[in-house]
């Protein structure tokens, strides 16, 4: 006797920093992945800010990746205040 194989489908979410949370579904058989709208997007308008991603050396000379979120078209010279700084730890501590 012999079953069908069924491939793997599932859901994941997915969280981007300039993009709303999205419920997703996978397809097998297409290998695609489809947004389920389970999650509302948030009223809140914030395309006048952008995420920008850069690298700056610390104490100890390891290079450390930084997230900006700021308004758009900002000068980031060190007069005007950023929405949120996120830092990423790639290494072991």
């Amino acid at each position: 006797m012999s079953l069908p194989i069924r491939k793997w489908q599932g859901y994941l979410q997915a969280r981007v920093v300039d993009k709303p949370p999205q419920a997703l579904q996978y397809e097998p058989h297409s290998g695609k992945t489809i947004d389920t709208k389970l999650i509302q997007p948030n009223p809140a308008d914030f395309s006048r800010y952008e995420a920008r991603e850069v690298v700056y050396r610390s104490a100890d000379g390891t290079m450390v990746p930084l997230s900006i979120i700021c308004p758009r078209n900002i000068e980031l010279n060190g007069t005007h205040q950023p929405f949120s700084l996120v830092t990423e730890h790639t290494g072991s501590p």
